[in-house]
């Protein structure tokens, strides 16, 4: 990944990033010694991550995980993991935007970047695929399985496309706006995808990507839009269409 481009929180990932506090299941009754053990684990990997202590977060949940891997809560903790490894991947990059920083220095926060978005990738590809199998195999997703696995895939195509890697991320952003039609969630996905076009410098690519989104935007009916954040508004998206054709 170049160190002229940094992370920003994109309007997708913004979504990716929500506490998962109302993900974690409640106590299990029956509670033994062990299952008292996990949730204090996962309960102190949570309570770092609240406190914004990425790196204490990402230590912690990969103790609790690797401590407990088949409890309940797993797989929000890998969602959480991957997120506490994108604010790092996130802090690095506001790092490499100091231009007055020694060349090694840049060196080891770029490397250190690329591995953590990397590691972030692997636990979000982890909550999808499993989430992926459970519903495959015939199990119903409950909606707190169902909202995690679209953060989960949202999240693995951005680290896609923050590290470069564009192909990859056009074809998971693909199916995100076709898995997400008639909802705001496809408009997100397909400015993403003109994202990619931009990077990969095919111009005709995201001429079509932003007449799918204005023809998708002009689809929803206004109550999809709940107007509790700017994407979640029409204008939003008006504003985004007229900039992005001038």
């Amino acid at each position: 990944m170049s160190g002229r481009r940094g992370i920003r929180f994109t309007t997708a990932l913004t979504i990716a990033l929500v506490s998962a506090t109302a993900w974690l299941p409640s106590q299990v009754g029956g509670a033994t010694l062990s299952d008292d053990a996990a949730a204090a684990a996962y309960a102190k990997a949570e309570g770092l991550f609240q406190r914004d202590d990425f790196a204490g977060a990402a230590t912690a949940f990969r103790e609790a995980l690797r401590r407990y891997p088949d409890n309940p809560r797993a797989n929000a903790a890998k969602l959480q993991l991957g997120s506490s490894l994108w604010r790092l991947a996130a802090a690095e990059s506001r790092e490499l935007g100091d231009k007055t920083l020694p060349e090694d220095t840049r060196q080891r926060a770029g490397a250190k970047l690329n591995d953590d978005l990397r590691a972030a990738a692997e636990q979000f590809n982890a909550v999808e695929s499993e989430l992926t199998a459970k519903e495959r195999s015939g199990g119903r997703l409950t909606d707190d399985d169902a909202g995690r696995l679209l953060k989960a895939s949202f999240a693995a195509a951005d680290c896609e496309f923050f590290l470069g890697r564009y192909d990859q991320a056009t074809r998971r952003y693909e199916k995100l706006a076709d898995r997400s039609k008639g909802r705001v969630d496809e408009l997100i996905a397909l400015s993403q995808l003109w994202q990619c076009a931009t990077f990969r410098r095919k111009p005709d690519s995201g001429r079509s990507v932003v007449e799918r989104l204005r023809a998708a935007l002009k689809a929803l009916p206004d109550d999809r839009f709940d107007d509790s954040t700017p994407i979640q508004r029409r204008d939003f998206w008006e504003r985004w269409v007229k900039k992005t054709i001038q």
